[in-house]
């Protein structure tokens, strides 16, 4: 066995070094604190490493697969594990950037990824406890120990790269994705426009005039039509202008445009002229205007 621990995990030690360089960063201490061989920075972002990647593992094989994950889950489960998957990618880049990046390649500029080696001086200055050890010769691992952790390390790591293999072939061939679970959506119409049935025309004769007016037209004939086309904006309490379009009597009042309707006169109904004249936000078709000035020629009869 190494004579040194090397053990990642965090310590008071580690916690005292930490407030240290608080008071070191804000000059109420002299010297950076004196630390080992891994230092409370780097048990920080090794140990924020493992959270994240687990995280990010979990909530991304449920995204992956959310109908067999909602089947152990509830189904909020689901925009959590989306909102922590996306959090938890933004915060570990900012982590890089300004944490990772700011001590490793600004701060210091740090080679031994590539070499494997730390000058005197940086040790001096970043692991001076690690230091001394060696100087009294307290750290010697032998080229057999080194060996030793090389294939236990291999050993846990192949392993764990095969289970992850079949898990991940596992996900990618069990489920079936939920667009293909869909029944295919039916058309369906949102709106139907208003058809009117009328009956056959009879002749009426007054005096010398003879016109044709079409059977059944009252008021309800065009209730449903006036409702739905003008009652946004003419509703019930006077409506815009002062005209109600939801009753009988509201469109025989009319409001500040004139009389709505004159039964016998077309030509001087408030509506039938708005209407006629074009460019009114909400139109009657052609057809049924048609029919209001038969309807109103012949007295605009309400029943």
């Amino acid at each position: 066995m190494l004579q040194q621990p090397r053990s990642m995990a965090p310590t008071r030690a580690d916690a005292r070094n930490l407030l240290q360089s608080v008071r070191y960063a804000i000059g109420s201490r002299e010297a950076p604190p004196q630390q080992a061989r891994f230092t409370w920075e780097e048990k920080a972002v090794y140990w924020s490493y493992l959270v994240s990647t687990g995280l990010m593992i979990v909530t991304g094989f449920a995204l992956w697969n959310p109908i067999a994950t909602t089947q152990l889950l509830p189904g909020q489960f689901i925009p959590a594990a989306k909102s922590a998957h996306g959090n938890e990618a933004l915060l570990a880049v900012l982590a890089i950037v300004l944490w990772h990046f700011f001590h490793v390649h600004v701060r210091h500029w740090n080679t031994s990824i590539w070499t494997g080696y730390m000058t005197r001086a940086e040790m001096e200055r970043y692991h001076p406890m690690e230091l001394a050890a060696r100087d009294d010769g307290q750290v010697s691992p032998g080229k057999e120990e080194r060996r030793a952790l090389a294939n236990r390390y291999f050993s846990i790591f192949g392993a764990a790269a095969a289970a992850f293999l079949v898990g991940i072939f596992f996900f990618i061939t069990f489920e079936e994705t939920a667009i293909e679970t869909v029944e295919p959506i039916e058309d369906v119409v949102a709106f139907s426009p208003m058809t009117t049935t009328t009956a056959p025309p009879v002749t009426t004769t007054e005096a010398t005039t003879t016109t044709t007016v079409e059977a059944g037209l009252s008021w309800s004939t065009f209730s449903e039509a006036f409702a739905g086309t003008c009652g946004a904006c003419h509703g019930d309490s006077g409506g815009m202008g002062g005209l109600s379009l939801t009753s009988y009597a509201g469109a025989v009042a009319g409001g500040g445009s004139g009389t709505g309707i004159v039964p016998g006169d077309p030509d001087g109904s408030a509506i039938v002229v708005k209407m006629e004249g074009g460019g009114h936000p909400a139109q009657l078709d052609a057809d049924l205007l048609a029919m209001l000035r038969e309807w109103i020629t012949a007295g605009a009869p309400e029943l």
